[in-house]
């Protein structure tokens, strides 16, 4: 799955934080590598660089083996996009939300940035998510849909090119359940 420019509105407006995806899949449509670039968004650099092949099991970020940063257990930063304000009831979370225009680089910061435990990813198309699903997935982290279920690639999101029904959560397993437990959507407000 290809997408040529992740956070095309911040793209539009000069912002630092999009990118380009491509999603690998395996024959079972399982996620099984990606790249993600990010010319003007980087770790104390000028750009980001994540990718992974099928056949290695590591995950490089800016040309070195990336090692999965530590979190804690009950997020103190979360990212996720602007619009799930709307339809998403924060509980009682009293953490950092930070928004940045982009699916796939909201997905990648539990990864590459260690203080930002987990990512809330709102209602999108899979060409948004399928590169970053892959690198966060093979490098330890979990990614499920709000209510807990697997991320599958079915025919809707593939072929009928349909948005998800439900939020993505990346983050390790604590943080995640603490998300599930804690925001709730309200489905009647949810539209991409």
């Amino acid at each position: 799955m290809l997408d040529p420019i992740d956070g095309t509105d911040s793209y539009s407006q000069g912002i630092a934080t999009w990118c380009i995806s491509l999603g690998i899949l395996d024959k079972d449509r399982r996620p099984c590598a990606g790249i993600v670039f990010a010319p003007r968004f980087g770790v104390g650099t000028q750009e980001l660089f994540v990718h992974s092949s099928p056949w290695d099991e590591n995950v490089y970020l800016n040309g070195k083996v990336l090692q999965k940063p530590e979190h804690n257990s009950i997020p103190k930063q979360v990212t996720m996009g602007s619009n799930v304000f709307r339809y998403t009831d924060f509980g009682t979370y009293k953490g950092k939300i930070r928004s940045l225009g982009s699916s796939i680089i909201h997905m990648l910061c539990p990864l590459v940035f260690s203080n930002i435990d987990a990512c809330f990813d709102p209602l999108c198309y899979v060409w948004d998510f399928c590169g970053a699903h892959a690198l966060v997935q093979k490098a330890g982290l979990k990614v499920c849909y709000l209510d807990g279920s697997e991320v599958l690639y079915t025919d809707t999101l593939l072929l009928e090119r349909k948005t998800i029904e439900l939020p993505i959560l990346v983050g390790n397993e604590s943080s995640v359940a603490y998300l599930k437990d804690t925001f709730t959507v309200d489905k009647s407000k949810m539209h991409y």
